[in-house]
């Protein structure tokens, strides 16, 4: 259904309201229920309208609010309104990573457990300055940035222990700095993450 056919059947209810409510037989209905209303209301013939139209008002201000929050919050808050999408489309299998997840300083002991392979990675390691950028990530992230359209797929392919999932957070680190948006997928088994990004990709410019 079209904007302008809703437009149009929320006038013509509005007038609908506003004949039914300045109608007579209105009145005689309101006269049956309470009769001190009713005599109010005679005194008061302006009052009939204008009810009307306050409530028409608020209800369009609230339908304006709730369907305008996709076009006015990616304008005044474009982080706070994509990682509220993203926990909406999403639940807890991917999360938005924000630009203080990219800021939070290293856990020297953690860095430690990561270089012996007993802990993983994550974006503290990742953006330690302590870790060494691989050339590979430019490549990757010349392939990640190229526009086309629908939805692509960058896979970072190397022999075990190669490097590959540094190369490819490090990618994400970058375009993550850079303002553009970057989800990352918090559960490893039976994800729908692929299947949702289509949904997150129309919500979100």
């Amino acid at each position: 259904m079209t904007t302008i056919i809703r437009c149009i059947m929320w006038v013509v209810l509005l007038l609908a309201l506003v004949a039914i409510v300045c109608s007579r037989q209105f009145l005689e209905f309101v006269e049956y229920l309470t009769p001190a209303v009713a005599e109010w209301l005679k005194a008061h013939p302006a009052v009939k309208p204008t009810l009307v139209l306050i409530c028409a008002a608020l209800v369009i201000v609230w339908k304006v609010w709730k369907h305008g929050q996709r076009f006015i919050g990616p304008v005044l808050r474009p982080e706070s309104y994509a990682r509220g999408v993203a926990e909406d489309v999403f639940d807890t299998e991917a999360r938005l990573v924000v630009k203080t997840y990219l800021e939070q300083p290293c856990d020297p002991r953690r860095f430690e457990r990561w270089l012996d392979g007993d802990d993983l990675i994550d974006w503290p390691i990742v953006t330690c300055p302590k870790v060494i950028e691989r050339q590979q990530v430019q490549d990757v992230l010349e392939h990640a940035q190229q526009r086309g359209r629908g939805l692509r797929m960058v896979c970072v392919v190397g022999e075990e222990r190669s490097g590959k999932t540094c190369v490819a957070w490090q990618a994400g680190a970058k375009i993550g700095r850079a303002g553009d948006h970057l989800l990352e997928v918090t559960t490893r088994e039976h994800s729908n993450v692929w299947s949702k990004l289509p949904q997150f990709c129309r919500q979100v410019p």
